[in-house]
């Protein structure tokens, strides 16, 4: 059946990635960068490449409360430039600690960019962009990005309802843009993991109420993943935040001070998967995301 594309209609993008990306750019320019833009460049002179990114999150054992979000992000910077800066400018990466090894959350991504090197950055048009599973076909909304010191300009495509997303369990999913004079048509298949399976917090499932004592270090575990993939962790509670990037070997050691004296932390137990495809002479990073959650229980120590 001909699909027939609801009329595209842009707003301001509010996820929170793109505004502590935006959040780092105002540091850096408050510290002297300088983001004096040149006219922007031809083609000759600038290089393209898209970044796609699929996050999916449920309660551990509570397959309902699922939510997801996808985005696309076509971005153009000038030949020679810092790709992987650009990215994190736009929000289109993924902050981590090095492999394990923790970090704060609030100290990922702080320090500054050099960002009059970057000259402009534009996240273009690639025409109508959906999602197809075998449950059905979900359309993009196209959204303004937020233009700071006239470095970025241009469109966000992410989901408009997570809840209705049908990418959500394993398997195959196929993204498909339509194109402009800026970029080519794409029709890319790519493969959904799964989230970790069995997570446990100790000796206690991760949804069974699990509890663990202040001061000591908390033993973490799932079902192991093909090794292909990677695990981060996100402990956070009222006070505080801890993210830790380990193997995905289904197992992990959590230091003491990733949680709070007493009280309540939510432990987020993240795989995820990245790829890189192309279509003609445009790269594509892919990127999913897929986490089970749960709440646990501070006890005081002995």
């Amino acid at each position: 059946m001909p699909f027939s594309a609801p009329p595209r209609t842009l707003s301001p993008v509010t996820p929170t990635r793109a505004r502590l990306a935006l959040a780092a750019l105002c540091v850096a320019a408050a510290t002297g960068c300088s983001a004096n833009v040149a006219a922007t460049a031809d083609a000759s002179t600038t290089s393209t490449r898209a970044y796609l990114s699929f996050e999916r999150s449920a309660r551990e054992g509570e397959p309902a409360s699922a939510r997801a979000h996808a985005s696309a992000r076509f971005v153009r910077v000038q030949a020679g430039a810092d790709e992987a800066m650009a990215a994190r400018l736009v929000g289109a990466d993924l902050p981590l600690p090095a492999l394990e090894t923790c970090a704060p959350l609030a100290s990922l991504g702080e320090d500054g960019m050099p960002l009059a090197t970057l000259g402009p950055v534009d996240l273009i048009d690639a025409g109508e962009v959906a999602l197809e599973t075998a449950e059905g076909r979900d359309t993009l909304a196209v959204r303004a990005f937020p233009d700071v010191v006239d470095l970025v300009s241009g469109v966000v495509y992410t989901t408009r309802d997570g809840a209705a997303l049908g990418w959500g369990a394993p398997g195959a999913l196929r993204l498909r843009a339509a194109g402009s004079w800026q970029i080519p048509a794409i029709a890319l298949d790519v493969e959904a993991p799964a989230a970790p399976a069995s997570a446990r917090v100790g000796e206690r499932a991760l949804d069974d109420a699990a509890a663990v004592v202040a001061g000591e270090a908390v033993r973490l575990s799932w079902e192991a993943g093909s090794g292909t993939d990677s695990i981060y962790i996100d402990v956070t509670s009222p006070a505080s935040g801890l993210r830790c990037a380990v193997r995905d070997t289904g197992e992990t050691q959590l230091p003491a001070e990733a949680f709070p004296p007493s009280g309540d932390a939510t432990v987020a137990l993240h795989r995820v998967r990245r790829a890189s495809h192309a279509q003609g002479s445009l790269p594509i990073e892919v990127r999913f995301d897929a986490a089970v959650t749960g709440v646990v229980r501070v006890e005081p120590g002995l």
